[in-house]
């Protein structure tokens, strides 16, 4: 169960850090704002395709962190929402 969890999220995590490997100015920055709405939408859909109740994603550059966002639940039938602080096992 665990090794099936962990490539999920192997194939799961490897497009989204495409999608802002792609989305660099001409400088290397990432490009702010716009991207981020794309991004949201995306992970999402993953979601809904894959059928995962909840994740936290962050990203992290330059030792910044310049995405936290929690998605979905915790538990599967509860109420309780994902934020960017839920820890996962």
């Amino acid at each position: 169960m665990q090794r099936t969890a962990t490539l999920i999220l192997i194939f799961f995590i490897l497009p989204v850090a495409g999608f802002f490997i792609n989305t660099s100015d001409t400088y290397g920055q990432m490009v702010a704002g716009e991207k981020l709405e794309d991004l949201d939408q995306f992970i999402e859909k993953g979601m809904a395709d894959w059928e995962i109740p909840g994740m936290a994603i962050s990203v992290v550059k330059d030792d910044e962190v310049v995405y936290a966002k929690g998605f979905g639940v915790k538990k599967l039938g509860e109420d309780e929402q994902v934020n960017k602080h839920t820890l996962f096992c």
